[in-house]
């Protein structure tokens, strides 16, 4: 879907990620998890279901682009599923559903690009984790091609119905491991 990104966005996600990737990197062991989950989570749901302005394409609303690329990238050192977050700024653009997934899609590569290379910097051993990381990929892939068809026979109304139950049930998730954390 790479016609449809819109690249404006995702070049002041990327900005905002290197910093949050720079941050991340240096504290990324002194917040518990649970804690972070239970924030993410809350934010989703009220992000999905509580009244949210539509920001603009001018320079302040890339502003919220630049600063959720901090944020989402800050907490994805510790949570790893920040893509919910991710997607919920993308949807306040309002894009259609072939450019809301491109350019999320586009956005979390980026961000997942730059935790790769921090995470390398620390001394992660990655090797180890090689078969699985391919069998993401595929995974992936095989996921890419069954939402590729979802898109195309959909309409951009079922897409955000769609979209608000699945980040829903995310954040439910998300909240559900947060409780563990905390109560367990």
């Amino acid at each position: 879907m790479r016609e449809h990104i819109n690249w404006r966005i995702v070049a002041y996600f990327f900005g905002g990620s290197l910093v949050g990737g720079l941050v991340g990197g240096q504290i990324v062991v002194t917040l518990p998890a649970a804690t972070l989950q239970l924030v993410l989570g809350l934010f989703i749901l009220f992000t999905q279901w509580g009244p949210m302005p539509k920001p603009s394409a001018d320079s302040r609303g890339m502003g919220v682009v630049a600063t959720s690329g901090i944020l989402s990238t800050l907490l994805t050192m510790f949570v790893g599923a920040t893509g919910p977050f991710v997607a919920v700024v993308i949807k306040l653009f309002g894009l259609s559903r072939f450019a809301h997934v491109g350019t999320f899609s586009a956005c979390l590569v980026t961000q997942h690009s730059i935790k790769i290379v921090v995470f390398g910097i620390l001394g992660f051993a990655f090797g180890a984790y090689v078969p699985l990381m391919a069998a993401m990929v595929a995974t992936g892939f095989m996921g890419t091609w069954a939402g590729r068809h979802f898109l195309v026979k959909s309409t951009d109304e079922r897409f955000g119905r769609w979209l608000n139950v699945i980040l829903s049930l995310l954040a439910a998730r998300l909240l559900w491991k947060a409780a563990e954390g905390l109560l367990g």
